[in-house]
């Protein structure tokens, strides 16, 4: 029939085995087919929509063998059973998003791993999971009754830090924001969006991405594809015992979805492929590392009696960051900023507290070889480019044509007063 196609079996993760609430021990894998056709992507079949199209291709084949003529006119017509023509989507991976974050009032912000159903990284989802209202209990310890921390309707007791019950409410409001999905392969970034189900919710919620007509599709096979969400939502749900186990063991599996480009059906979400090609040394550091930038300030007390940051001087040949212009009898203060740079890293670092800071390293300041503070705030007007070894070297010249000069209007004052009392004075 001149079909050009291939089928193959082969092994995936099924879209419900990739979430982190799955039972453990559970087979994670199952059988699914692989087809290939020339000139085309390749699709992966499940088993059972298998058997449904062996049916169509068993009668589509006798009609062929019957009447080869007729048939023949009419394939362009008909639909294809051995090849999925036009594919609605196709599943890019799952995210896990952990909620025992919700025990704690932060703010989480992961750059979630999403794993394909070949159990490769096929990019991160930026999202970002915070408690809005409400307040949760302290897990339970094992071995306690629960019979005696709920009550009949099942909301747990809340006791502060003295001790005392405090009447807990029985809502919660958290929030799930979708941000980004960046690192995706190219032939599946055609309207990526993202499906997930909140706990006890009955439909499924829906991130679409936000289309920009201005930003171009990569090209390049190896190149990798980003994609903008603004989903944010709050949910509001009753704290339950089973609500608690939930959020202390289990996730919100984020399902990735994106339609094929064209072009792009023999890209590296070929099996062979998957294989074939090693990770690159750049993505297994970017996995290891994360970049964290450092501010300070000096703040000095102003007339209005707040904290101010001082002026500082850009140098060239500073290279901590510039010349703090302090004034003296102020009291003053050091502020230090400490934060992760965002795209520098999947390392899940973040920074707590800053237990201490030192200030070392101090040196006098000469009046004779350095210029007044002052003088700082007039080199940008003057033009001057020199760095401090040629000032020091320019005022140590100064200094010895000075003491030279000064010698020198001695010597001669003193000759001149020896001839002045000379009393025999000759032309």
């Amino acid at each position: 029939m001149s079909k050009l196609t291939d089928y193959q079996v082969t092994l995936q993760i099924p879209a419900e085995n990739l979430s982190a609430n799955k039972k453990r021990g559970a087979i994670v894998s199952e059988p699914a087919i692989q087809v290939r056709r020339k000139g085309k992507g390749t699709q992966v079949w499940t088993i059972e929509k298998l058997e449904n199209r062996l049916i169509d291709m068993r009668d589509l084949y006798q009609e062929w063998k019957e009447k080869i003529p007729e048939v023949r006119k009419l394939l362009g017509k008909r639909g294809d059973p051995f090849y999925e023509a036009q594919e609605n989507h196709n599943l890019i991976g799952v995210a896990n998003v952990f909620l025992e974050c919700l025990f704690y009032d932060v703010k989480l912000q992961y750059a979630v791993p999403i794993i394909s159903q070949q159990g490769e990284v096929a990019g991160r989802l930026h999202v970002e999971v915070m408690r809005v209202t409400g307040s949760v209990p302290e897990r339970i310890a094992e071995g306690d009754d629960s019979s005696e921390n709920s009550s009949e309707s099942g909301s747990l007791e809340v006791t502060d830090n003295n001790g005392e019950i405090i009447h807990r409410a029985k809502k919660l409001s958290c929030r799930v924001k979708i941000k980004e999905a960046t690192g995706l392969p190219p032939n599946l970034s055609n309207f990526v969006f993202c499906q997930y189900t909140f706990w006890d919710q009955c439909e499924s919620t829906v991130a679409a991405p936000v289309v920009d007509p201005d930003v171009p599709s990569p090209q390049s096979k190896d190149a990798h594809f980003n994609v903008t969400f603004s989903h944010c939502k709050d949910y509001v749900v009753n704290v339950t015992e089973e609500f608690l186990e939930f959020i202390s063991e289990g996730a919100l599996a984020i399902e990735v979805w994106g339609h094929r480009c064209a072009g792009n059906g023999s890209s590296v979400w070929e099996v062979d492929s998957l294989h074939a090609k090693t990770r690159t040394l750049r993505d297994r550091w970017n996995e290891v590392t994360r970049r964290i930038e450092m501010w300070i300030s000096i703040q000095e007390l102003n007339e209005m009696g707040e904290y101010t940051a001082v002026e500082l001087h850009q140098a060239k040949d500073v290279n901590t960051g510039g010349i703090f212009q302090l004034r003296q009898g102020h009291s003053r203060r050091v502020q230090v900023t400490v934060k992760p740079v965002q795209h520098s890293g999947t390392l899940p670092l973040m920074v707590e507290a800053i237990l201490s800071v030192s200030v070392g390293g101090l040196t006098a300041r000469s009046t004779k070889l350095q210029r007044g503070l002052d003088s700082y705030q007039k080199e940008e007007d003057d033009g001057g480019d020199m760095d401090s070894y040629q000032e020091e070297d320019l005022n140590c010249v100064r200094e010895r044509w000075s003491d030279a000069l000064i010698k020198r209007r001695e010597y001669l004052d003193e000759q001149i007063q020896k001839i002045s009392n000379k009393q025999e004075k000759t032309e």
